[in-house]
């Protein structure tokens, strides 16, 4: 790992090594994104193949569509509770640079509604075999993710920013899915 975060491989390297396709899509990451990005996504990535994985795969696919529509909720969460931390002239997507509406957050609300509504009707038994109490545990865990990552923005950046609104998404996501994997054992 160290050898990646000073110097991206060449493609003599990937070809001498293996998994020469993997190889060349991380160097072309790396001088896309940078070192840390592509070791921050990865990482994410890991983290939630590890987690979703140690749960039975019904309760994987619930938590897949409830994680995924609740953490985008929490993020734009962050657009009603902190200002634009560039300056909104200079914005590449100028509408998201500005407030939110109270109306605008109702309906963004109403996402996780519909997704509830959706995994309620398709896997009735399993969101019985989830339980609540894991539920809170899950959502108090990313409701503690999307407050730090609130205070870090606030603190380093006087405001979300896209990528701050992104890596908030992604923490929150494995928050949720940490919070049912932890909790109570799956019958």
């Amino acid at each position: 790992m160290s050898k990646l975060l000073n110097k991206p491989p060449s493609i003599d390297q990937c070809i001498k090594q293996e998994g020469i396709l993997l190889l060349v899509a991380v160097q072309f990451l790396t001088r896309l994104l940078g070192t840390y990005g592509v070791l921050g996504l990865v990482s994410a990535l890991l983290i939630k193949i590890s987690l979703l994985a140690s749960m039975p795969s019904s309760v994987a696919i619930v938590a897949l569509i409830i994680a995924h529509t609740a953490s985008r909720l929490l993020c734009i969460s962050l657009l009603a509770l902190l200002p634009y931390g560039g300056e909104v002239e200079h914005a590449k997507a100028k509408p998201i640079a500005q407030q939110l509406t109270p109306l605008q957050a109702l309906f963004s609300s109403g996402w996780l509604l519909v997704a509830g509504a959706f995994v309620i009707y398709l896997f009735p038994s399993t969101v019985q075999q989830i339980g609540l109490s894991q539920w809170i545990v899950a959502l108090i865990l990313a409701l503690l993710a999307t407050d730090y990552m609130r205070r870090l923005l606030r603190r380093h950046l006087d405001g979300y920013t896209g990528d701050g609104l992104g890596a908030t998404q992604q923490v929150s996501e494995i928050a949720i899915y940490a919070g049912l994997a932890a909790s109570i054992p799956f019958v």
